[in-house]
């Protein structure tokens, strides 16, 4: 009897120990994003706007990578953006941050859009990596 509790106790806190470890596609509510019009007038312009956007790490957890969509109005075009990573062709607006890190409470806000056109982008968070943040962050790319 005592041996099979062993056993059944060792297995139990490998499993614990290899749930912990792994990181985990998290839901898109840890990461709240706003955007917000960065022309140095602060008014719009038809020639073009830029847009700051800032993420902002809302959970407890350590989030490892943010997969987010940028979506434009039908009178604008993307002509530039600054500190953000594409995946794949820009012209399916799906991007990555460049930073693998972002603490608890934290906001990372460098990052930049310049659209041509009028009307503000809508920034839709798609996917997010995270690990306890105790753990570190894998190290290959997952997205």
């Amino acid at each position: 009897m005592n041996k099979l509790f062993g056993v059944l106790m060792l297995f139990a806190v490998l499993l614990v120990h290899f749930i912990d470890c792994r990181p985990i596609r998290s839901s898109k509510r840890l990461v709240k994003v706003g955007v917000q019009l960065d022309n140095s007038e602060k008014t719009a312009s038809a020639s073009g706007n830029t847009y700051k956007l800032e993420f902002t790490n809302l959970s407890y957890k350590l989030v490892c990578q943010v997969k987010f969509r940028i979506e434009l109005p039908e009178t604008a075009t993307l002509d530039e953006y600054w500190n953000i990573n594409p995946i794949g062709p820009t012209d399916h607006h799906l991007f990555t941050l460049p930073v693998e890190q972002l603490y608890p409470g934290r906001s990372f806000t460098s990052a930049r859009l310049k659209l041509n056109g009028v009307g503000e982008p809508k920034v839709t968070i798609m996917d997010t990596v995270d690990v306890l943040s105790t753990k570190p962050c894998p190290t290959v790319p997952i997205f």
